[in-house]
Formats: structure tokens, C-alpha cells, sequence
């Protein structure tokens, strides 16, 4: 798995339902990219099974990621792991 570069990322919004049961974890979404850094395929590694699931697979769908690059300097195709630490105070 390549290290995950992104230009730009919003970090998902705190849904209402995952607050009023005071989830707390990492949500972790598994990325494909393709050669110019943008997204052909999300899916979530662990569901909380909160509406929070969808504002991170939407938050790492949005985001502008730079390319990973072979040894000769060329952008591939690459994957890679997002993650998403929640936290209800």
C-alpha cells in the first residue's frame, strides 16, 4: 500500500447519531487511486454501523490526492488506507 498523500481533505462531519451513543474510534477506508491521484473505489475496513460511516467514505471521496510514483518518477495506480479518529466528549 502506497503512503497517502492528499493535496486537500474535508474531515467528516461528527454525525448526530454517533454522538447521542458516544461512539469513539478510528474508521478506516481502504482507497483506490488511479494514476492522477483520483479515487475509483472506497470501502469502509470497519463500519461503526452510524450515519459517521458515510461522512468518511464522502470525506475520502472529495479529497484531491497527489499520485504515487514508480522509480522512474512516472504516477501509477496505487491504494492505500485513510483513516478517521472520532472522538465523543
Amino acid at each position: 500500500m502506497a503512503r497517502l498523500l492528499y493535496q486537500t481533505i474535508q474531515p467528516p462531519r461528527f454525525t448526530a447519531d454517533a454522538l447521542a451513543a458516544g461512539f469513539t474510534g478510528l474508521l478506516v477506508v481502504e482507497l483506490a487511486l488511479d494514476e492522477d491521484g483520483r479515487v475509483v473505489r472506497t470501502q469502509l475496513v470497519n463500519p461503526s454501523g452510524f450515519r459517521i460511516d458515510d461522512e468518511a467514505l464522502m470525506a475520502a471521496k472529495g479529497a484531491r490526492y497527489l499520485p504515487a510514483r514508480n522509480s522512474a518518477g512516472q504516477p501509477i495506480a496505487s491504494s492505500a488506507e485513510l483513516r478517521f479518529r472520532f472522538a465523543a466528549h
